[in-house]
């Protein structure tokens, strides 16, 4: 999080009264940092990008956080949960049947392999295993 020294500098930047030098005595910060502070919000996303690197300073910051945030909001990280569930989770052919042409491609004796099987038919090595074992059993 960031510290209330860093709020005012951002505040009496974003306020454009006072010279860095001014905001110098203020803060403590030096002309160097509140410069390149400067810069970075006349962009948007900039406060983003430098709380990224002040997380990427301090990562048990992060995580206590973090932690904190999800015990305060329950219902909201499980929803965060399950939608990152449906991103991640790999359904590129799941429940759809297999086709006899596909089912004759990964049982031929002169087959490529299971990984180039994978990328032909658009499903996981694990399934083209898995679905040999039960015809050839």
């Amino acid at each position: 999080m960031a510290s209330d020294m860093h709020i005012l500098a951002v505040s009496l930047i974003k306020q454009g009264e006072k010279s860095t030098r001014e905001i110098n005595q203020e803060t403590g910060y030096a002309i160097k940092y509140l410069e390149q502070l400067k810069s970075e919000l006349k962009h948007p996303g900039a406060i983003k990008r430098a709380r990224d690197r002040y997380n990427a300073r301090h990562p048990g910051l992060t995580v206590a956080r973090t932690r904190e945030w999800r015990s305060q909001h329950p219902s909201e990280r499980n929803r965060r949960r399950r939608e990152n569930y449906r991103v991640t989770a790999n359904a590129r052919n799941d429940h759809q049947t297999w086709l006899p042409i596909h089912l004759e491609k990964i049982t031929a004796p002169e087959r490529p392999s299971d990984r180039e099987l994978a990328k032909e038919l658009g499903r996981s090595v694990q399934a083209i295993q898995n679905m040999r074992y039960r015809l050839v059993k």
